[in-house]
């Protein structure tokens, strides 16, 4: 949130989250229409909901599509005082798209994407061997993507084998 702030949404703001979630590129007529308001009121509500950063509205594109044919889960486990110096480190890697402090067995938890196998070698050697405080990482490949979801409400995900 821009401000700091805790914001709690009223059923008109989840109400147009979960219809951009299903269609981000719905105009404002539309959504309005969908969710019983005005286009006064479902603008200034979507206005205020990108203002606050309490949602952004992204296409989000297949990797494949891109050229990203590896897709890899990496499990870190780092020096305890250094977990947050080593995931700020990890955040700013290009390849990296997630990257979440954890429990369990890992310390930090991190999903990337890449061109190609060498492209993987050299980031494990290059940029994450590179990476002060980490201790120990397992690369994990993933073999096939059956859901992709950035979607909270609706549920919805990118097919991936369709």
């Amino acid at each position: 949130m821009k401000d700091g702030t805790q914001r709690n949404p009223d059923n008109l703001d989840i109400e147009i989250i979960r219809e951009l979630e299903t269609d981000g590129r719905q105009t404002i007529t539309a959504l309005a229409k969908k969710i019983g308001t005005s286009k006064a009121t479902a603008r200034r509500k979507l206005q205020r909901l990108i203002h606050h950063r309490d949602m952004v509205v992204v296409g989000i594109a297949r990797p494949s599509i891109l050229g990203y044919q590896i897709m890899a889960t990496i499990g870190i486990n780092s020096q305890a005082s250094k977990v947050d110096e080593v995931s700020k480190a990890l955040a700013s890697c290009k390849n990296i798209h997630l990257v979440a402090i954890s429990t369990g067995r890992y310390d930090i938890i991190i999903w990337a994407l890449f061109k190609n196998p060498e492209d993987l070698s050299t980031f494990l050697r290059n940029e994450l061997g590179s990476i002060s405080g980490i201790v120990r990482s397992e690369t994990m490949m993933n073999l096939e993507i059956k859901k992709l979801s950035f979607s909270y409400l609706s549920g919805n995900g990118i097919p991936y084998n369709e």
